[in-house]
């Protein structure tokens, strides 16, 4: 029982979380190559595109208003 269980865990991998980290582009190359089975690989690009637009929209900027012409 417990041969089958470690077994069927040995071929696990488990897909990182899209942080920052493991988004980065540098790191980005590195997380993919440890995922082998493709619809994670995906699921992890998802993520990591999910995260990216979250970051680009919390990111504020400030823009002052135009001169007003009274």
């Amino acid at each position: 029982m417990v041969v089958t269980v470690a077994a069927g865990l040995a071929g696990c991998d488990d897909v990182p979380e899209p942080t920052a980290a493991t988004c980065a582009p540098d790191l980005l190359e590195k997380s993919l190559s440890e995922i082998h089975s493709e619809t994670k690989r995906q699921a992890f690009m998802d993520g990591c595109k999910s995260f990216q637009k979250a970051k680009a929209m919390r990111q504020w900027q400030y823009k002052p208003s135009p001169a007003d012409d009274f």
